[in-house]
């Protein structure tokens, strides 16, 4: 027979669920023709998520620079979260997020916003 995908979700058959990740793309500046731009350094501040938020989710933060910090190799950091709001505040010319969604905990994000300020040129 037929299960109801709803049922599932609010009362998974086999507990304990495993976690789940989303990693978005960098986000930074692109200059006219989608190239990445690297000649402005941000100072990456902090994130906010619109949703149904659980305890124990977590986002890391995947910064570049273009120097110590490359595409193959970026610096790995954890936003200090504080409920639907994660802070970073690192230097970096782009940032990809990484969401660490809770074991065993039903969450639901609708938006994900990061914020940073332009620190200067290179």
């Amino acid at each position: 027979g037929l299960v109801d995908p709803a049922q599932i979700a609010l009362n998974p058959p086999n507990p304990p669920m495993p976690g789940a990740f989303w990693r978005g793309g960098y986000f930074g500046i692109r200059d006219e023709q989608g190239e990445d731009e690297f000649s402005i350094m941000k100072m990456f501040r902090y994130s906010r998520i619109n949703g149904s938020v659980g305890d124990g989710l977590r986002i890391q933060g995947y910064l570049v620079n273009g120097e110590d910090w490359t595409w193959d190799i970026p610096q790995v950091v954890d936003f200090d979260m504080n409920g639907d709001v994660g802070s970073v505040n690192r230097k970096a010319r782009v940032l990809s997020p990484l969401i660490i969604f809770p074991d065993d905990i039903l969450t639901t994000i609708t938006s994900f916003m990061l914020t940073w300020n332009v620190t200067g040129t290179r």
